[in-house]
């Protein structure tokens, strides 16, 4: 061997670098992959058959919870509401006329309370035509941003129909897995970066 090849085994000292030893804090940080989900979300549709009157949203608007976001085609809805009216009208004028003659005993008890019944079955009637026409207005159930527009005025909707969605993204849900070992170390109100 030569005298080059044995400085090179360890005929020459090692060089060793030193560093002052001081006390830091560490963080401990997790990588994950997660989903990123709206407060609330939902998919808006018709709870009635018709056609599309008027749709008053724009595709990603920013909508208040109880605004007009389509109008159905109500003309039936309206005349079955007249109907009911004045349905309601006839038996209630017909159970007051009566009501005073049952204090001279000149009709009977249980007509009156039929007649009373009719009222009742007539008012529920109006109530219900009242409820069709409602739902023939369809609201944003909460504050939002509505997505793309799935129908236009002329299309026929039903309770399958999705109109559009709408999502509160105000507040996010992060839904994703930690290692077991970290589950110690994870707490609410903690940072979480992108």
């Amino acid at each position: 061997m030569d005298d080059s090849a044995r400085s090179d085994w360890g005929g020459g000292a090692t060089k060793v670098i030193t560093a002052r030893i001081e006390l830091q804090s560490m963080v401990d940080e997790i990588q994950a992959l997660g989903t990123a989900n709206a407060n609330e979300s939902v998919e808006i549709k018709s709870r009635i058959s018709s056609l599309v009157d008027r749709v008053t949203f724009i595709e990603g608007q920013q909508v208040t919870k109880g605004d007009l976001l389509i109008e159905l085609e109500s003309s039936e809805i309206v005349a079955g509401l007249a109907v009911a009216e004045a349905s309601l009208s006839e038996s209630r004028s017909l159970y007051n006329r009566n009501k005073s003659l049952s204090d001279t005993n000149a009709i009977s008890a249980s007509t009156l309370e039929q007649l009373l019944a009719e009222v009742k079955v007539d008012e529920a009637q109006v109530e219900a035509a009242k409820a069709r026409l409602a739902n023939s207005r369809i609201r944003a159930p909460f504050s939002g941003r509505v997505g793309l527009r799935r129908v236009s005025p002329g299309s026929f909707v039903n309770s399958s129909t999705v109109i559009t969605t709408l999502d509160d993204v105000r507040t996010i849900k992060l839904d994703f897995s930690v290692p077991e070992a970290f589950i110690t170390v994870v707490n609410e109100g903690m940072t979480i970066l992108n």
